[in-house]
This record gives structure tokens, C-alpha cells and sequence, in this order.
């Protein structure tokens, strides 16, 4: 009997050589991200990502400006901080909603590349996440731990039937999905739209603290983040555009292989001996 191709949504039609077009796989994961961001549980898990890499950025420049991260914290609610001291003040705000763009396309891209990249960058992320979890999570701060078990749980997930794509197809996943998510909660800083709000988003953001650093309005930071992430998803179908005029009609995806488918406020902190370090939360 002949064998019968079987299609999957995200990896194309089986044993056919053939893959979705880049940016056909993109639009589809956008839409699917939108999705499973109203999916109560899973929509959870998600949004924990989202606000992992969201103030990851913070912590990353406030350090590459000088500064020192206290602490990482994230929350049940969706929501995090990250207190720092020393640094560029403005520049560690403005990282938290650019950075996650970035943080989302660079994903995407590199899943893009091949099922050994998808591992790669899987066990990155864990390794990552226990590096920033030992540096920077108190001790006793039992829920961040617990938040970030789960995040790494749904990694080693995707690594256990990586040689079938797995890891790379979730990769990509979590790259679209702080893309949008990322762009939606930048929306909702003014309630201008949004998948889930989180609470108190008008009086504790980002915009809001650089409106106080800086005396510039917290709308105008919002317009900022939403065209950024809109220049990024813009650039992001562009290369998928350019990637599929080079595939052409050959049927083969990136590198030669099968394509693959679609809180808080400020406060002070004591140091040493009779010196204060003016400490800063950032969400």
C-alpha cells in the first residue's frame, strides 16, 4: 500500500519535502498567540515568559550602565519587578518593552533555523533562567522559584521530543508570543486594548516612572513602545518576505532543511557601614 502524507499545522506535509512560507508560519503563530493568550491557564504560563524577558531587560541594562540588580521578583498575577541601584535610570526603564520585542524576535529567528538550533536555544533559556534565578532572586522568595520551575518545566518539555521539532516549533512559539503579548500590554498601558489587563497596569508602569524621571508624558512613552514593536513585527515579516523569495519553489526552509510552520514603588535600601544606596523598582 502506498504510505499517505499526513499534514501538521506547524511542520508542513510530512515526507513531501515541502514547508509553509515563512511568513505564512508567522501569521499563523501570531494568531495562535493571540489564542492561547485567552486561555486562562495556558495564557498564565505564557504571560509569566512575557514578563520574565520584560524585566530581564531591565536587569540586563541597569547592569550594562553600571548599576546592580537587588532583585528579581515575578508575580502569580502575570506581573514583576526588578530593584536596582546605580545605573542609567531612563535607559534601564525604557529596556523593559523594547527589550521584550527584541527578546521575541531574536526567538522567532532562530528557531527559524533548524531543529538543532531550537535545542540550542531551549537549553540557553534554561540555563539562563537558573543563572538569573541564583543571582538575583531572594532566597525566600518561594513564588519566583516556583514561577520560574514552571517556565523551565515547559522547556524541558519541548526538549524531550526535540528531535521532532519540538523544541524548535516552541522556540518560535514563545518569540511570537511575547511579540504580541509584549505589544498588547504596551496597548493596555492606557486601556487601549488588551488580551487580560493586569491590575493597577495605570498606576504602576513604566511609562508612569519615566514620566516622573523625565517630565515627559506617560502616553508619549506608549506611543514610543507601540511603534517600536510595530517597527519590529514589521521587520520580522520582512525577513520572512526575503526568506521565502530565497527558498523560492525549492521547498526547503532556512539552512537547508524542512521549514517549519506556522508594583511597586521606589525605595532605599542600607549598605554597608554608614552608606545608603538609593534602590529603584522597575515593573
Amino acid at each position: 500500500m502506498r504510505p499517505m502524507a499526513t499534514v501538521s499545522v506547524m511542520t508542513g506535509i510530512a515526507g513531501s519535502g515541502r514547508a509553509p512560507s515563512a511568513r505564512g508560519s508567522l501569521l499563523l503563530m501570531m494568531v495562535l498567540a493571540w489564542v492561547a493568550g485567552s486561555v486562562p491557564l495556558v495564557g498564565a504560563v505564557l504571560d509569566w515568559f512575557v514578563t520574565y524577558f520584560h524585566e530581564i531587560s531591565h536587569a540586563l541594562v541597569s547592569v550594562a550602565t553600571g548599576g546592580r540588580v537587588e532583585r528579581l521578583a515575578l508575580l502569580p498575577n502575570g506581573s514583576g519587578f526588578v530593584l536596582s541601584s546605580g545605573g542609567a535610570r531612563v535607559a534601564t526603564l525604557l529596556a523593559g518593552y523594547a527589550g521584550a520585542f527584541l527578546w521575541g524576535a531574536l526567538l522567532y529567528r532562530l528557531g527559524r533555523v533548524g531543529h538543532v538550533a531550537g535545542i540550542g536555544v531551549a537549553l540557553g533559556l534554561l540555563a539562563f533562567m537558573v543563572l538569573t534565578g541564583v543571582a538575583w532572586v531572594v532566597p525566600g522568595d518561594l513564588g519566583t522559584y516556583a514561577i520560574l520551575a514552571i517556565m523551565m518545566a515547559v522547556l524541558a518539555g519541548g526538549l524531550w521530543q526535540g528531535d521532532r521539532g519540538w523544541a524548535r516549533t516552541l522556540v518560535m512559539f514563545l518569540g511570537v508570543y511575547v511579540l504580541v503579548r509584549g505589544l498588547d500590554l504596551a496597548l493596555d498601558l492606557h486601556g487601549v486594548m488588551g488580551m487580560r489587563r493586569l491590575p493597577e497596569a495605570a498606576r504602576h508602569n513604566d511609562a508612569v516612572f519615566l514620566a516622573q524621571a523625565t517630565g515627559v508624558a506617560p502616553r508619549v512613552w506608549t506611543f514610543a513602545w507601540v511603534a517600536f514593536g510595530g517597527l519590529v513585527i514589521y521587520r520580522l515579516w520582512r525577513w520572512a518576505a526575503v526568506a521565502d523569495a530565497r527558498v523560492g519553489g525549492s521547498g526547503r526552509g532556512p539552512g537547508g532543511g524542512p521549514g517549519i510552520g506556522p508594583a511597586p514603588e521606589e525605595g532605599t535600601g542600607t549598605g554597608t557601614g554608614r552608606r545608603r544606596a538609593r534602590l529603584r523598582v522597575v515593573d
